[in-house]
């Protein structure tokens, strides 16, 4: 604070934290000291906007293109492989 100025009051700004979606409560025990951890998970938009767009991208790549490459070869020749 500098002493040749006057103390100014000015308040805080507040952050706006994403809306969290409280999921499930667990925890993990420690046998040895039996002591225990409880956590909770927490879900946010843009983490369920993630793991769908990445859900979505792995099942075309495991599904959609074996899919194409099969749908390439003679029927007998795939009930061979099969």
């Amino acid at each position: 604070m500098n002493p040749y100025r006057p103390y100014r009051y000015e308040p805080r700004v507040r952050k706006r934290r994403p809306k969290q979606y409280p999921v499930m409560k667990t925890g993990m025990t420690n046998w040895a000291t039996f002591s225990e951890k409880a956590f909770e998970f927490l879900v946010t938009p843009e983490i369920l906007a993630t793991a769908s767009l990445l859900s979505l991208l792995m099942g075309l790549v495991g599904g959609v293109l074996p899919a194409f490459r099969a749908a390439r070869m003679k029927l007998v020749d795939a009930l061979r492989r099969a």
